[in-house]
């Protein structure tokens, strides 16, 4: 009886482990796309200035065009940024990315402020977040930014999840794809 048990044991942290390792590269969920809001570029020039966050061009905006300055931004609530998940409770692992950017409306973007961060279940903790762009940037109208974090679920592994966002300058974001290394 106490093998049967240690097999059943067994059999059931083997389907757990291939269940978080099946999923390698597919996220289970992503945000849907997002409408980002409207913000001062005294509030981007702040962030710019933040710990954490990697940073392309600067403020203030360079001489206008026929179309007026804008900034926007994800979050500020971590619902409202931009994230992806892979595997589900209790080995969640999730990515996200809360990004500034500034620009001409609907024409380019002038600077950007992207932060990662993590969250995940009980079982699997994060660390080494970090950013990216990928595609895109100042001078054009969008871009696109890969956003990671490395998590460790014990015993299930070590992961290295990333995503990458696509943000542009009417202020609309859009995932793009997402992956394991």
């Amino acid at each position: 009886m106490r093998k049967i048990c240690t097999m059943a044991v067994l059999a059931i942290l083997t389907a757990l482990a291939s269940a978080v390792t099946a999923s390698a590269a597919d996220p289970v969920s992503h945000r849907a796309g997002l409408q980002a809001t409207t913000v001062s570029p005294a509030v981007v020039a702040q962030a710019m200035t933040q710990p954490g966050y990697e940073t392309e061009g600067s403020l203030p905006l360079p001489a206008a065009t026929l179309n007026p300055p804008v900034c926007f931004e994800t979050g500020p609530r971590p619902e409202d940024d931009l994230w992806t998940d892979w595997s589900q409770y209790p080995t969640r692992q999730r990515v996200y990315e809360h990004r500034y950017w500034c620009g001409y409306l609907n024409q380019y973007q002038t600077s950007r402020s992207s932060r990662a961060y993590y969250g995940g279940g009980p079982v699997c903790s994060g660390s080494d977040p970090g950013s990216f762009k990928v595609g895109g940037g100042n001078g054009y109208f969008y871009t696109d930014v890969r956003s990671y974090a490395h998590f460790q679920c014990t015993p299930y592994g070590n992961f290295n999840d990333y995503q990458v966002w696509r943000c542009n300058m009417g202020g609309w974001c859009s995932w793009q794809y997402a992956g394991r290394t």
